[in-house]
C-alpha cells in the first residue's frame, strides 16, 4: 500500500531527481523548478521498515511518451528498492480514440551502475546509515534471550501497543533477504569529482554471502573493504543484506537480558496527587542500557478533566458496589492502586458476581484498554491452570473467567498463588519452565456465587454487592448506550486513568490490609459452596435457635438451649451430628467431619473458648466422670458469629436489607416444638444427661 502523497522538500534530493530525468529525456521541460510529491509503498508497514519502493508525482505536463505537453499533471515515477526505475502516464485520452486504455507504463532502462544521479537518489532513500538508523529503532541483540537460540529482539508498534518477538539470525536475514541496502564506492566518488562516467565494464558488486559466524564474532571483525574492491571493478554502489550489515554497525542496540518490570515514568507521576505520599522510581535504574524493559507504560493518555469520568464512576458507586460508600471509597482506592504502583502487587482479588446485563465486563473492557499489552482477559479456566502458561508472562492485570472454579484442589491452588505469592513459574510450550516476578492482579467475573474458591479462611477476597437494579431498568439502555459510546469514542476512558492518578492514597494504605471483610455477597458464596457444608450445617442449628437431638426412644435431648449452657458428652455429640448428616444428604456428601476429633477442630476454629470448650463431665449411673463438652448458649453463640463473620440470621432487617442482589435466600428462624425437656423447671441441664444415660452406651470408642 502507498502512504499518502508529501511534498518533497530536501532541495538535495529534488536535485537528484531533476538530473535523473534529464538522463531518461534530454528533452524535458523545466526539471529544476518542478513541483514534487512522493508517496512511499509498504507492503506491510510494520515489517518493511523503509518503503520498498517511491512513488514520485510531477507536477509537469510534458510527457515523455508523446514528446509532447499535456492539459493537466499525470506523469509519475516510480523506484524501487531493487533499483528498477518506470515512468508512468495516466492520461488516457493522448494514446487511443476511445480513452480505453487509462494509462502507459514503460520501464527505463537504466541501472545505479550506469546513471550517477539513480545511485545517489538509491543511498538517500535506502543507504547504509539510514538503514541502520531504522533497524535501531525495531531490532536490538540480547545476549542472554528468554528463547535458547533467539538473540534477535524486535519490538513491532502499532495502533499504541508493544509486542516483543525473538528471532535466530538466519531467521532475521531471511526477513530481509529481498531488501537491498546501497552503499556509494570510490568509483562513484571518483565520477563525482571528475565527472568520469563508468564504462560498460562497470559491474554491480552484491555482498549476498552468507556467513555462518556469530554475530558477536561479526561484531569484532573488520568488514571487507568495500572501497577497495570496488575500485577493480568499477562499479558505482555496493548492495548487500541491510539486515547483515546493522550488526556490524555503530548503531546495534545491546541488552544482556530481558526483563519486566513496571514503573511511572515521569509521563504519569506528573499526575499524581501531591498530597500523597508516592514512591518516585527512578526508570534508569529499570530500563538501563544492559537490561531491555517489556514494560511499555499504559495504552492510553491521561486527559486532565474537572468533571471526569462521571457515567463510569456512576456504574461503579451505584452498580458495583450497590451505593455503600466504604466498599466505593475501597474500589477506588484499589483500581488506583493498580495504576499508581504498578510494580507491587496488591494480593487480593476483585470479584464481581451478579446476574448478567449489570455491567461488569464494562469496567473489565475499560481496564483492558487501559492496560493495553499488559492485560488478558481469560476465556477457560485452563487458560489460567495449565501448564503452559506463557500468555500470561508480562501482565499486570488477569480478567478471570466466569466458569472458572470446578471445585479441584489444583485450582484452588493455583488460584491462590497467583493472588498472594511473588514469583510464579512461566512455561511456554516447547521451552523449559523459568521462574519470573509475578505482578498478576486478578480479577473474577462471574454469574455464579460458585464462580471463584471461598472459604471463612480466605481474607484475599473482595467481592461487593453488584446492585441488579438496572437489569429491568427502563434506562438500561440509555445508559449503557452513553456509557459505550464514551468509552469506544470519547474521552471516557483517558479521563478515568487521569482520575484514578490523581486519586491519593493513603500513606501506608495496602489493599490487603484495608480490604473489607465478609461482605454479604463473600457470605453468600461461601453459603453457596459445597465444600461449606459442615459450615451450613452449622449455621442453619444458629437459625433454629437451639440444636436437639431426638434419641431412638422418642425424647429429645438439648445440645445447645438457647438461654443456657449445655454439658455435652463426646457420645451423645458425635451420635448427635451423625443423626444430622443422615436427615441431610448433601451435608452427608461434602462433609469434611469424619471423626469426633474433626467436629472438635472445626467447632473450636469458630468458636472462642467460653462457648465451647472440652471437659470431664458427670452422668447419671456413673461413678467415674466422662470425656464431655460445655457449649454456651445459642443467643451468646449467633452474636460471636455476628460479630465475627458479620453474618446474618433470621429477620436480622439492617444487614439483609443491604443485600440488593441475594442469591441464596435466607431461612427464618423455625419456631421448635417444646419436648417434655422444655417444660420442665431445671437449672441444672446435667439432668438432661441422667435421661439420655438411659438410652445409649457411655462405653463406646470414641476418638
Amino acid at each position: 500500500m502507498f502512504e499518502v502523497s508529501q511534498r518533497i522538500s530536501n532541495t538535495e534530493l529534488l536535485k537528484l531527481i531533476s538530473d535523473l530525468l534529464m538522463d531518461i529525456d534530454p528533452e524535458w521541460v523545466d526539471t529544476e523548478n518542478l513541483v514534487m510529491k512522493m508517496a512511499e509503498f509498504y507492503q506491510d508497514k510494520y515489517l518493511d521498515i523503509l518503503p520498498r519502493a517511491v512513488q514520485i508525482f510531477l507536477e509537469s505536463s510534458y510527457c515523455s511518451f508523446t514528446k509532447a505537453m499535456h492539459d493537466d499533471h499525470a506523469i509519475w515515477l516510480e523506484i524501487s528498492c531493487a533499483g528498477d526505475v518506470q515512468i508512468q502516464c495516466f492520461n488516457p485520452t493522448d494514446y487511443t480514440n476511445n480513452g480505453s486504455n487509462m494509462h502507459k507504463c514503460r520501464r527505463v532502462p537504466i541501472s545505479p551502475n550506469t546513471s550517477f544521479n539513480l545511485a545517489r537518489i538509491l543511498t538517500t532513500l535506502w543507504g547504509e546509515e539510514k538503514w541502520n538508523k531504522a533497524m535501531a529503532r525495531v531490532y536490538s541483540y540480547v545476549s542472554s534471550p528468554p528463547q535458547n537460540g533467539k538473540h534477535i529482539l524486535r519490538t513491532l508498534h502499532a495502533y499504541r501497543l508493544t509486542q516483543c518477538d525473538f528471532h535466530a539470525k538466519t531467521q532475521f536475514f531471511d526477513l530481509f533477504q529481498s531488501h537491498r541496502a546501497y552503499q556509494l564506492t570510490p568509483c562513484a566518488y571518483n565520477y563525482a569529482t571528475e565527472n568520469d562516467h563508468p564504462g560498460e565494464d562497470c559491474l554491480m558488486l552484491n555482498d549476498s554471502s552468507d556467513s555462518d559466524d556469530s554475530i558477536e564474532q561479526n561484531n569484532n571483525v573488520k568488514t571487507e573493504n568495500a572501497k577497495e574492491t570496488a575500485l577493480k571493478v568499477k562499479s558505482l554502489v555496493r548492495i548487500y543484506n541491510p539486515a547483515r550489515e546493522y550488526f556490524r554497525c555503530q548503531y546495534r542496540i545491546n541488552y544482556d537480558e530481558v526483563e519486566y518490570r513496571p514503573y511511572l515514568n515521569d509521563k504519569y507521576l506528573n499526575f499524581l496527587n501531591r498530597r500523597a505520599t508516592h514512591p518516585r522510581p527512578d526508570g534508569s535504574s529499570y530500563k538501563g542500557p544492559a537490561k531491555f524493559n517489556q514494560w511499555m507504560g499504559y495504552a492510553v493518555d491521561p486527559l486532565p478533566s474537572k468533571d471526569p469520568c462521571p457515567t463510569l464512576l456512576r456504574l461503579i458507586k451505584h452498580i458495583m458496589v450497590s451505593s455503600n460508600e466504604k466498599h466505593y471509597l475501597f474500589m477506588i482506592t484499589y483500581l488506583a492502586w493498580l495504576v499508581q504502583r504498578p510494580g507491587e502487587k496488591s494480593q487480593i482479588v476483585l470479584a464481581l458476581v451478579s446476574a448478567p446485563g449489570t455491567g461488569k465486563s464494562t469496567l473489565a473492557k475499560v481496564l483492558l484498554k487501559i492496560f493495553g499489552p499488559h492485560a488478558i482477559q481469560l476465556y477457560h479456566r485452563r487458560q489460567f491452570s495449565n501448564n503452559f502458561n506463557g500468555h500470561l508472562e508480562g501482565k499486570n492485570l488477569v480478567i478471570m473467567p466466569e466458569s472458572y472454579f470446578t471445585g479441584s484442589k489444583d485450582e484452588e491452588s493455583s488460584f491462590k498463588t497467583a493472588t498472594t505469592e511473588t514469583h510464579t513459574t512461566v512455561e511456554k510450550k516447547g521451552l523449559d519452565a523459568k521462574s519470573a516476578v509475578n505482578y498478576w492482579n486478578l480479577i473474577v467475573l462471574s454469574n455464579d456465587l460458585q464462580g471463584f474458591p471461598t472459604s471463612l479462611q480466605d481474607r484475599r477476597i473482595f467481592a461487593p454487592t453488584v446492585s441488579g437494579s438496572m437489569i429491568n431498568s427502563a434506562e438500561k439502555v440509555d445508559f449503557f448506550s452513553k456509557l459505550h459510546a464514551a468509552i469506544d469514542y470519547g474521552n471516557e476512558v483517558g479521563e478515568f486513568l487521569y482520575f484514578l492518578l490523581n486519586h491519593p492514597i493513603p500513606e501506608g494504605w495496602t489493599p490487603f490490609g484495608n480490604l473489607p471483610k465478609y461482605t454479604p455477597t463473600f457470605l453468600n458464596a461461601i453459603r453457596e459452596s459445597p465444600k461449606s457444608a459442615d459450615l451450613n450445617w452449622f449455621l442453619s442449628k444458629v437459625e433454629d435457635g437451639r440444636w436437639f437431638f431426638k434419641s431412638p426412644s422418642g425424647s429429645s435431648t438439648p445440645i445447645i438451649q438457647e438461654s443456657n449452657s449445655t454439658d455435652v458428652p463426646s457420645a451423645l455429640l458425635w451420635e448427635a451430628y451423625n443423626k444430622e448428616k443422615q436427615v441431610n444428604k448433601t451435608h452427608e456428601k461434602y462433609s469434611q467431619i469424619k471423626i469426633i476429633g474433626h467436629l472438635k477442630a472445626f467447632l473450636s476454629e469458630h468458636l472462642p473458648k467460653n462457648l465451647f470448650d472440652s471437659k470431664k463431665i458427670r452422668i447419671y449411673g456413673n461413678p467415674e466422670p466422662v470425656r464431655g463438652y460445655i457449649f454456651g448458649s445459642m443467643k451468646d453463640i449467633e452474636s460471636h458469629l455476628k460479630a465475627k463473620y458479620k453474618f446474618s440470621f433470621g429477620d436480622d432487617e439492617e444487614e439483609v436489607g443491604q443485600m440488593i442482589d441475594t442469591f441464596a435466600p435466607r431461612k427464618k428462624r423455625k419456631v421448635v416444638e417444646h419436648s417434655e425437656f422444655d417444660s420442665m423447671n431445671v437449672e441444672d441441664t446435667r439432668y438432661s444427661f441422667h435421661h439420655f444415660a438411659k438410652h445409649c452406651i457411655l462405653g463406646q470408642a470414641v476418638n
